[in-house]
């Protein structure tokens, strides 16, 4: 990159390119699949594969040579539960890296769409007086990614973040057996109270069945108008795990599910079971559009609020 370049020329005692980047990027392998996503006056945003999933030197050396610069820096590593937010500014790069996935993944969805990557980015552009101020407090590293996510969720249209937040919310409950504290997420308590209500998640192939609708809703967070994707999908799912599963665990699951309310179930044989447990799939895939449905009505009512008290 011609920055590097520059960085490079001005730096004595380096004798090349590649002994600088051994040396501030953490790698020999420089960055990759370079794309800029916008580029106007005073503002340039871009994306970009690295060896090294969090090149903190590179940063901490850009921000000391330019300390004008004002920028971000989100990294993470691709089916891994951890990132790290960086915050350029002043001659200096702060960091924090975190376990919850959240923030990359509003970045990864509003990606999809033009106006949604614009909102998130001018989001943190917005906000950049609130966010580096929270820098000054020890400790407060958790809390600017919290802010971040924040910002970015709020400028995210409402029914697009609560199908991400009840996905995240559910994974955080599957991975903790069911058994979960508070999910981490906004929405957390009214997601795991769905969860709960009915023992929906009690049994194995529920929760099986409920990580497949998390997998499937991640890859549709943004439906095309008259398409019904997670529907069909879903359905396809609740059949594969129906044959895969034997009459012992049917027999297990439906021994727990018969108890819920609106549930009737014919236990005569495998096939009959297998036919209920779609079935319940299926009446499972409505509840789960209606309370998100209700989950987005709140939120928008609430961002209403906040806004009519903003501006009272």
């Amino acid at each position: 990159m011609e920055l590097e370049r520059k960085i490079i020329r001005e730096v004595p005692g380096v004798p090349s390119r590649y002994s600088w980047s051994v040396a501030n990027w953490g790698t020999k392998w420089n960055s990759s699949g370079l794309s800029v996503l916008r580029r106007q006056p005073g503002l340039v945003d871009f994306v970009f594969d690295t060896a090294w999933s969090c090149p903190e030197p590179i940063f901490r050396a850009v921000a000391a040579q330019y300390p004008l610069l004002k920028g971000y820096v989100l990294s993470w590593e691709h089916g891994e539960a951890w990132n790290v937010f960086g915050v350029i500014g002043d001659g200096a790069y702060f960091s924090h890296r975190s376990d919850h996935e959240f923030l990359p993944t509003l970045f990864e969805v509003s990606a999809l769409d033009h106006e949604l990557d614009y909102a998130a980015a001018d989001a943190l552009i917005e906000n950049w007086r609130a966010i580096s101020r929270c820098l000054s407090d020890p400790g407060s590293g958790a809390a600017v990614v919290d802010l971040a996510t924040a910002c970015v969720a709020a400028a995210l249209p409402a029914d697009v973040v609560v199908r991400l937040e009840f996905a995240a919310n559910c994974q955080a409950c599957l991975d903790s057996d069911a058994k979960p504290d508070m999910p981490a997420h906004n929405g957390g308590a009214a997601d795991l109270a769905f969860l709960s209500t009915h023992d929906r998640i009690r049994a194995e192939l529920d929760q099986e069945l409920v990580g497949e609708f998390v997998s499937l809703l991640r890859q549709d967070v943004l439906p095309c108008p008259g398409e019904n994707y997670l529907a069909s999908e879903f359905k396809s799912a609740a059949e594969q795990i129906a044959r895969n599963s034997s009459e012992e665990e049917l027999r297990t699951w439906a021994a727990l599910a018969m108890f819920r309310p609106g549930v009737s179930l014919d236990m005569r044989d495998a096939d009959s079971l297998r036919a209920g447990f779609i079935s319940h799939a299926a009446r499972l895939y409505e509840e789960v559009e209606a309370h998100l449905e209700r989950r987005a009505d709140d939120l928008t009512q609430g961002r209403a609020s906040r806004k009519a008290e903003q501006e009272a």
